[in-house]
């Protein structure tokens, strides 16, 4: 770059300049375009060389106009020679390289890598604040969910412990009520130490007695409490002591108030009524059968003769008038009608009477009873045939069960049963609730 061209005045030497320049010009370009390429940063050797630079572009710029003042030697003065490329080339000014660039790169690439660390710096930031932020709820919700489990287990072990204490309170009742029941077997075992060989008889005696009055009061069984009775004094005849002789007087009249009393078979009575009931169903109704009528009917036919035109006119009005209503008298005992559909009804009630018998023998109600098979036979009577043999027989057996004699109330209490619990209790050392 520093080299500068040669001149000539002579015009046959006019074309080589032309293209000299042109290298030079690419040569300076190239140079111009290598260091605005690469900045560097300006240092003293650099900055001198820069100086010389320009100096040696300001004498390439002043040296073609100091020769193109000269006037130029040639055959034809009045022609004007055009400038050469390398004049113009030096003529165009050249671009001054701008000072301070580097410095100001440099800051900006600091700002940037600056900005861009405060920016990664920032997000890391806002990045642990999220871990945070989701760390701190997860720690809460498992805090919760402790405090949670905490609160039911705490609720839990409450309720076991009422459980458990409930539990105790029941296991002491019952210890105590053990502990009670152990006191009285330990007595009733200490009592049975003490026992005579022969008390069990008394208690057998007294375990019929009651079975006696039992039968009495529920069964109306006359037979059987008898039995029994006698039952129990055979048992009192083998204890030899004297106390058991006045319940043995005792029971000697309970037998013989109870032998005084009409004998009665209760339960036969019973079954008898139970098979009239069962046959209600075959006895046959009284069908009604009208008798044939008492007179027969004369007809009176009118005579051919005028003159008894009044007597005709009377018998035609008389048959006319027979038509619309007939009146036939008849003769023998009518029996009262019954529908087929009232046949149900009646056996029904027939039953149900018959069933009032029966409880009213069970229960001792002497009027109930009478009444009832009355009202039995009485319908059996009425609307029944009379001369079939089931309903004569029916009619009979009802006949001789309203002569059955009952007692409507036998004893119930009998003077053995007190003096038996007194000698029990004063033996045995128990006592009986009262009836």
């Amino acid at each position: 770059m520093d080299k500068k061209p040669e001149h000539s005045n002579s015009p046959s030497t006019e074309k080589e300049p032309l293209e000299t320049p042109q290298t030079e010009e690419v040569s300076k370009d190239e140079s111009v375009d290598s260091s605005a390429a690469v900045p560097t940063a300006p240092t003293k050797s650099n900055q001198a060389e820069a100086d010389d630079a320009s100096q040696s572009d300001v004498d390439l710029e002043t040296k073609p106009v100091k020769e193109a003042s000269q006037p130029a030697e040639s055959p034809s003065k009045d022609i004007p020679t055009p400038p050469s490329a390398s004049e113009q080339i030096h003529a165009e000014p050249a671009p001054a390289k701008p000072k301070g660039q580097g410095p100001a790169l440099l800051v900006a690439l600091l700002a940037l890598v600056i900005g861009a660390g405060a920016g990664g710096f920032s997000y890391w930031q806002w990045q642990q604040r999220q871990q945070h932020q989701l760390q701190s709820n997860e720690l809460a919700a498992s805090v919760t969910a402790l405090e949670t489990a905490q609160r039911d287990l705490r609720l839990s072990l409450e309720a076991q412990l009422l459980d458990v204490q409930r539990q105790n309170q029941a296991a002491a009742q019952r210890i105590e009520t053990l502990g009670a029941s152990l006191s009285k077997v330990e007595a009733t075992l200490e009592k049975a130490r003490n026992l005579r060989p022969q008390d069990w008889l008394i208690a057998e005696a007294d375990y019929l007695v009651q079975m006696a009055g039992r039968k009495l009061w529920l069964e109306q069984d006359q037979q059987t409490a008898i039995a029994l009775l006698k039952d129990a004094d055979r048992s009192l005849s083998l204890v030899k002591d004297g106390a058991q002789l006045p319940i043995r007087a005792a029971l000697a009249k309970d037998i013989a108030t109870l032998e005084g009393l009409p004998r009665q078979d209760l339960a036969g009575v019973a079954l008898k009524i139970e098979s009239m009931i069962a046959a209600v169903e075959t006895l046959p109704l009284n069908r009604v059968e009208l008798p044939d009528a008492a007179e027969t009917e004369v007809v009176d036919t009118p005579s051919e003769s005028v003159d008894d035109w009044k007597a005709n006119l009377a018998r035609n009005w008389k048959a006319m008038m027979d038509d619309f209503i007939t009146v036939r008298r008849r003769q023998g005992e009518l029996q009262p009608l019954l529908a087929p559909e009232q046949e149900w009804y009646l056996r029904e009630h027939l039953r149900g009477k018959l069933m009032q018998a029966q409880l009213a023998l069970y229960h001792g109600h002497t009027d109930a009873y009478q009444k009832a098979l009355g009202t039995a036979s009485g319908w059996i009577d009425t609307y029944f045939k009379r001369d079939d043999a089931a309903v004569d027989s029916a009619l009979s057996n009802l006949e001789a069960l309203r002569k059955v004699e009952f007692v409507s109330k036998l004893p119930i209490e009998l003077a053995s049963q007190p003096l038996l619990e007194r000698l029990v209790a004063e033996r045995l050392g128990t006592v009986r609730e009262s009836r």
